[in-house]
């Protein structure tokens, strides 16, 4: 399941924490996808792959994408090397993971910071990277982010001045969210920001920053749709 953010299945079998099987209202209403697709048929996905709509059906990608893909139990099932093999065979980038959560957190520390700040400034990166005091607020993000990933466990492979440094790199996008709100569409914010503040509030990790750019954005989102 090829999902941003925090997935309504981040808990399911997750032995090395204490939450196992939590689930949350915020990413799964009622729970639906629990109940009607379960998680134990889900195979955690995360995509690397920078992409925008040019025009209607069509994408302009930004680079050689690739894909992670993991149970969320960690171990290397037939069903992900069936998987594996049907993505080799369409030339497809594919690495397998034994703790896609980590994978989850690593990019989360780019989406829970360039897509929300991206949509309040309607900046491209190499604009919010180019100014310091907003690189300043997105680096503070990510130090969130990263705190609350690995008092649940995480290992997240990267530092916050590696995350930047990688993103001065990009170039001129637009990330999806910034896409979304200029196309009136409802944005992606709970999975990316929101799931920051609640498992930050579970693991007694302080958010502010988060706290503040939820609240904005999700305010940009009700006007944006209202207007829309």
């Amino acid at each position: 399941m090829i999902l941003n953010g925090i997935p309504w299945w981040y808990f399911h079998r997750d032995t090395g924490g204490q939450h196992a099987e939590l689930q949350f209202e915020e990413l799964d209403p009622g729970g639906k996808l629990w109940r009607l697709v379960g998680p134990e048929r889900v195979i955690g996905c995360v995509a690397i792959q920078g992409a925008e709509v040019s025009d209607p059906g069509q994408i302009r990608l930004s680079n050689k994408g690739r894909f992670i893909l993991g149970e969320p139990s960690g171990e290397i099932s037939a069903d992900l090397r069936e998987i594996e093999a049907l993505f080799n065979r369409a030339e497809i980038s594919i690495t397998l993971s034994e703790r896609i959560r980590d994978d989850i957190w690593s990019k989360l520390m780019g989406n829970a910071s360039f897509n929300p700040i991206s949509a309040l400034t309607r900046s491209r990166m190499s604009d919010l990277m180019a100014d310091g005091a907003t690189s300043d607020q997105i680096g503070k993000v990510m130090k969130e982010v990263k705190a609350v990933g690995e008092a649940l466990g995480a290992n997240v492979g990267i530092s916050v001045e590696e995350r930047l440094e990688q993103a001065r790199q990009v170039g001129p996008i637009k990330t999806s969210m910034l896409q979304d709100l200029l196309a009136g569409k409802p944005l992606e914010i709970v999975p990316l920001v929101g799931m920051i503040v609640a498992l930050g509030r579970l693991t007694a990790v302080p958010t502010p920053v988060s706290e503040t750019i939820f609240a904005l954005v999700s305010q940009l989102d009700r006007e944006n749709c209202r207007t829309a």
